[in-house]
């Protein structure tokens, strides 16, 4: 739920606009999901694995002071009875058989034949049992695009075909398939048509709100900043949220946003994704350097890239960070771009 308040002093509408990004490391897409024309209070279902833009714009010469609200809360009810978010014991990419395939859901941990519940009002699409889920159920949302897994009950209570509601017992956790022997658990999945499976754990956990006092990033927003020491970079910001990649020091990073505690963040390469913002230190000059042959400056760090300008024999520059065979350099006028390491001295 977004919503946005004007300074009482001012009069005027807001427009209120949410996108989801979909770019990729070739191509930029931008998505709309919805709007607000006059009242500036949105509610909706955020449910794609996707980071959300907000966009505020009030009519045209209207300026003044505002206040926004961001209020996150789980779209699903918690899939085992007497259970919360403390019982999950293994949350979504832990490795799987040595490495070869990684989790794909949460484990939430109970007695054996404690309920399993409907996370959502829906039509249950299966009851059957494979070799890995043992006895499983699928059920299908009403609403949205997408199909809960439960894997590995004791017993299933549901028929293919009947409709749930929020809260409905479909089965009874154990520890059937490939999870025979192990403590009793429930394999909880979500998968969104057309897209595939995605971190359940956004979609069950309570949130007290995303609008804190930003404590770092407003003031380099836009601006390259330095990893100051090794990090990862995860999907989404938390914790718990799968890794997309480590990070070592000093490499440079773009800041695109930010929260209380985390930033999000553009590699050279355009990948993205959230990384603590105590891991980073704003960039200062490491060196300088002199090139000893004429250099072309390249807007990325890849022999392809187009060039944005040249750097002449002998001309100081100053060094930001390092990536990839590729050192990011300003130039005396400020201009900033991507060097072959090998072009200096």
């Amino acid at each position: 739920s977004i919503e946005v308040d004007m300074d009482s002093s001012q009069s005027g509408k807001i427009f209120l606009d949410v996108f989801e990004d979909r770019s990729t490391n070739a191509n930029t897409i931008i998505r709309r999901l919805v709007s607000a024309d006059s009242i500036p209070i949105l509610s909706f279902n955020g449910r794609n694995p996707f980071p959300l833009i907000i966009r505020i714009q009030p009519e045209l010469l209207v300026s003044g002071l505002f206040t926004i609200s961001i209020i996150s809360q789980p779209s699903l009810a918690f899939p085992v009875s007497g259970k919360d978010v403390r019982s999950v014991g293994s949350i979504w990419g832990d490795p799987r058989d040595s490495g070869r395939r990684s989790h794909r859901g949460l484990d939430i941990f109970a007695k054996r034949g404690t309920p399993v519940l409907a996370g959502t009002n829906g039509r249950i699409t299966r009851v059957g049992t494979t070799s890995l889920g043992g006895k499983v159920v699928w059920l299908r949302d009403d609403k949205s695009r997408q199909h809960l897994y439960y894997a590995h009950l004791a017993e299933q209570l549901v028929t293919r075909g009947q409709q749930v509601v929020i809260g409905d017992t479909l089965g009874l956790v154990g520890d059937s398939g490939n999870a025979k022997g192990t403590s009793p658990h429930l394999h909880f999945g979500v998968y969104l048509q057309g897209f595939g499976p995605v971190d359940p754990f956004p979609f069950v956990k309570p949130q007290n709100g995303l609008t804190q006092d930003v404590e770092n990033g407003f003031e380099i927003l836009g601006k390259w900043a330095i990893i100051k020491k090794s990090t990862v970079m995860n999907q989404s910001p938390n914790t718990v949220s799968s890794l997309i990649k480590n990070l070592n020091k000093d490499i440079p990073v773009r800041i695109i946003g930010a929260n209380s505690s985390w930033l999000r963040v553009s590699l050279p390469d355009h990948s993205t994704g959230f990384i603590s913002a105590s891991s980073i230190e704003p960039s200062i000059n490491l060196a300088f350097i002199e090139s000893r042959s004429s250099s072309v400056l390249r807007n990325n760090p890849i022999a392809s890239a187009p060039p944005i300008n040249y750097i002449t024999q002998g001309s100081l520059i100053s060094v930001v960070g390092e990536y990839e065979g590729y050192i990011l350099v300003e130039s005396q006028n400020g201009l900033q771009g991507w060097l072959e390491d090998q072009s200096f001295d």
